[in-house]
């Protein structure tokens, strides 16, 4: 080796050709000993390993270990010079321990370059998914050279080598797409290719879109379907702009997808429609109107544009769906609106059709449109009234008022129709047509009462009824001349209870119909009308006295409708002393039997304020006895305090009434609050008897119970003071106040009680002491003025107005004092003057500072006013 050196050519040829004879063994020799060598040295190391061919490559391979790095880089240099010879163990070393070996094998191998690609791809088919990472890093590292091997490998093969090209490709990014678009051509199976290029997403789009412009055929196809896979918004413009394409496929396929995109298509085809180019547009209107509905808003709103799209296109179009573009142009209605005109002609091209949408566009619209509407819609309607109302009821029908304006001018048309529809199998548009019907008035009388006769469902004769009411005054002659047929009879005598007071004086007459089943309807219509009618039969019952009979048991069966009437009647008979006659007798006979039939009627009694009836009825209730006290209770049980007239009736049957409420209370459990009246009926009462049934009540759940018997207690004397002095330590403010105010009823005894209540915290029980000392009275009244000297300030300010609102007047001087100072009315003090001094001086004592200063203050006022 060292001989390689010499000067003499011939030397080193022999030496190299014996070294060539050697072999293998001496490889690594070399390969140590290139590490000084000048160039040309070298190259000549490497020929003679070069020539000892196949034998020296495991050399090399073991030489990539060695741990010399001039035998290893050189090692890695011979392999180089051995090209595609060196390939295969140059692929093992990618897998080899030693992580440097396989540093060197992939670099040589990258430099080998594309020679190793089918290898790689060979070796790669037997790998597991694991190991062929190293493979496909030499592949990336070899770059584009590598791509039309793995092209190839991507058409020819299925299943997961299919995807193993893919998977590399998409790795190697952009620079594979245009060999995977040029591919297309010339293969009839592409779908590994748009698999690939899909795996690249959005960075293959520039590619496709300048294919789907340059290329023809197959790939321009190709390219269109796969952008708008990548990028459906973006992809629009490409496909727009493959309208124009010289290639007819390519057309059509853009035609397709642009359909495909749907809405957001749309305003880029209808800008097509105005572009002239002819082919273009026709492939632009074909889409449009593929698009159908989600067209039709972009087309109508292009109308409004004067210097858009061909507007005669676009109308074109609309025609093709113009049921679903009416909603859309009835906007356009409006005056002066861009495309108003264009948006009329097809409305009325659309004719009678157009009713129902017009109708339901009406709701919500501004008045202008609104207005436009409704007269396109009366115009509708006097072209054809038939065809007009065929429709009016094939959609969502709109309210009848509206649909009154627009056909009352030709009943003679709208009735019979409307009676047909009236008379048909849709109950819901029968109802509407009834409804119609009815605002005609008198012209739809005929037909309902026809229709009444000869209708079989009653559900259906209530609604023909309901609309014979809607038309009110005009139909109760026809009614009432109905009340002796009696199919009809009693649905006439319904619509005219349901019409009321103007019925009134048409039903009258017919209480002396020799025609009993007339007279009996309309005794049950004025029945009904009530209160409306109750007047009218009064009058008539003074005007025929042999009705009197007939008329009170109308009045009667009005029941509390028939009260207010027939108390006025009673006052005014009373006003002229004739309460007494046969007439007021009758009257409240009446007006007692009607009360004692309902409970609220006989409520209703007890809010009469003449004295002189009141006086009367009392009189009646009581004579009827105990059986009035039943009635009588269960109407107070309701009532927020015992009536006057009630507590009348009840005292003057004290024993009855202890029982019967004694009873009742018993029968009803505790919480009910009917216990609050029954349990004041027995303060009224007042018999020492109801004292337990109290107390009981002072364990009653409900706090309102509670209270109402802590209040009644105080009504029951002395004996209540024990269990109203328990209350008044109750931890509830509400019970104290309740029994301290209590307290009044028992009158004197309790009044030093009531005045320490003034003293309390508690603006309530103060407020309570008070109301109760002002049941005591005058006895109470004079306790009170000794009160006024008291100490604390809150009860002399609550004495004194106590006094003030009873009317007191002081009648000495020291009172007067006594009150002023309580008031705090100062001023008044000082200008009183000295003998002011000394109520003020016992000012200076007070426990309320405020009163303290005050006091000496107006003092030292008088003081100064006595020495000047």
């Amino acid at each position: 080796i060292k001989g390689l050196n010499h000067d003499h050519e011939e030397v080193r040829a022999r030496i190299s050709a014996y070294l060539i004879i050697l072999g293998d063994q001496v490889v690594g020799d070399l390969l140590s000993s290139c590490g000084q060598d000048e160039e040309w040295l070298r190259d000549l190391k490497f020929y003679i390993i070069s020539e000892i061919g196949k034998p020296a490559l495991d050399p090399l391979y073991q030489a990539l270990k060695d741990p010399n790095p001039v035998t290893s880089s050189m090692a890695q240099k011979a392999f180089l010079e051995f090209g595609e010879s060196a390939i295969v163990p140059l692929i093992s070393g990618l897998y080899d321990q030693d992580p440097e070996v396989r540093k060197v094998s992939e670099n040589a191998l990258t430099r080998i370059g594309e020679p190793v690609i089918p290898h790689l791809l060979e070796e790669m088919a037997v790998r597991r998914d694991t190991d062929r990472e190293p493979i496909i890093s030499v592949i990336q590292h070899i770059g584009e050279p590598a791509i039309p091997y793995l092209i190839g490998n991507l058409i020819h093969s299925k299943g997961d080598r299919s995807k193993q090209m893919v998977q590399i490709l998409s790795r190697m990014g952009a620079v594979t797409i245009p060999y995977l678009i040029n591919s297309v051509r010339e293969q009839s199976e592409t779908s590994g290719i748009k698999e690939a290029i899909l795996s690249m997403g959005r960075i293959a789009f520039p590619f496709l879109e300048e294919a789907s412009e340059r290329e023809r055929g197959k790939t321009s196809v190709f390219a269109i379907d796969l952008l708008i896979q990548i990028d459906p918004v973006r992809s629009i413009e490409p496909m727009i702009t493959a309208l124009y394409h010289t290639d007819r496929e390519v057309r059509e396929t853009a035609l397709d997808n642009l359909v495909a995109s749907g809405e957001i298509a749309i305003p880029r085809l209808i800008q097509v429609l105005g572009s002239g180019d002819e082919e273009a547009v026709d492939l632009a209107k074909i889409a449009l109107m593929k698009n159908g509905e989600l067209a039709i808003p972009h087309l109508v709103d292009s109308l409004s544009d004067p210097m858009g799209a061909n507007h005669a296109l676009i109308l074109e179009i609309l025609r093709e769906n113009e049921t679903a573009a009416l909603p859309y142009l009835i906007p356009f209605m409006a005056p002066g609106k861009d495309g108003h005109d264009e948006a009329m002609t097809l409305i009325r091209e659309i004719g009678a059709d157009a009713t129902a949408p017009l109708l339901q566009a009406l709701t919500g619209s501004g008045p202008e449109l609104a207005r436009e509407i409704t007269f396109y819609l009366s115009e509708l309607f006097s072209q054809d009234p038939r065809k007009f109302i065929m429709r009016l009821f094939s959609g969502p029908v709109p309210d009848t008022d509206l649909m009154y304006e627009l056909v009352h001018t030709s009943p003679e048309v709208v009735i019979p129709e409307l009676i047909d529809i009236f008379q048909g199998d849709d109950g819901s548009r029968a109802l509407i047509a009834g409804d119609l019907l009815s605002r005609f008035g008198k012209d739809a009388i005929p037909p309902f009462i026809d229709a009444l006769r000869s209708e079989t469902d009653d559900d259906r004769k209530l609604e023909i009824t309901s609309f014979l009411i809607r038309i009110g005054e005009d139909a109760i002659p026809d009614l009432v001349a109905r009340l002796g047929d009696e199919d009809i009879a009693p649905y006439a005598m319904a619509a005219l209870s349901a019409i009321g007071e103007p019925a009134v004086p048409a039903l009258l007459p017919l209480l002396k119909s020799p025609d009993l089943i007339a007279q009996q309807y309309a005794i049950h219509a004025l029945t009904r009308i009530g209160t409306p009618a109750a007047s009218a039969l009064m009058t008539l019952m003074q005007e025929d006295e042999s009705l009197v009979p007939l008329i009170s048991r109308i009045l009667a069966g009005m029941g509390g409708s028939a009260l207010p009437e027939l108390i006025q009647e009673l006052e005014t008979l009373q006003g002229s002393g004739q309460e007494g006659s046969s007439r007021g007798i009758a009257v409240m006979s009446l007006i007692t039997e009607i009360a004692l039939s309902n409970r609220d009627d006989l409520r209703h009694l007890f809010s009469i304020q003449n004295p002189i009836l009141i006086t009367m009825f009392e009189r009646i209730f009581i004579s009827k006895g105990e059986q009035i006290l039943a009635p009588l209770l269960d109407a107070v049980m309701y009532e927020q305090a015992v009536p006057d007239m009630a507590a009348n009736i009840i005292t003057s049957m004290r024993p009855q009434a202890q029982t019967a409420v004694t009873r009742l209370l018993k029968s009803i459990g505790p919480g009910d609050r009917r216990r609050i009246a029954l349990l004041k009926v027995l303060g009224v009462l007042k018999d020492p008897a109801s004292a337990p049934l109290m107390y009981e009540a002072l364990q009653d759940p409900d706090h309102e119970i509670r209270m109402t018997a802590i209040r009644e207690l105080g009504k029951f004397g002395r004996e209540a003071l024990g269990p109203l002095t328990d209350a008044m330590h109750d931890p509830d403010p509400h019970v104290r106040a309740a029994a301290v105010e209590s307290l009044g009823d028992i009158g004197l005894p309790v009044l030093d009680q009531l005045i320490a209540a003034l003293k309390d915290p508690d603006g309530s029980i103060r407020a309570a002491a008070l109301k109760g000392i002002s049941k005591i009275g005058e006895p109470g009244q004079f306790m009170l003025v000794q009160t006024l000297d008291d100490k604390d300030r809150k009860v002399r300010n609550a004495v004194a107005r106590l006094l003030e609102e009873s009317g007191w007047k002081p009648k000495y001087t020291t009172d007067r004092l006594s009150y002023l100072f309580a008031k705090e009315k100062f001023d008044d003090l000082i200008r009183i003057g000295p003998p002011s001094v000394d109520t003020l001086a016992k000012g200076l004592h007070d426990d309320d500072p405020e009163i303290r200063e005050r006091s000496r203050d107006a003092l030292a006022v008088i003081r100064d006013s006595i020495q000047t």
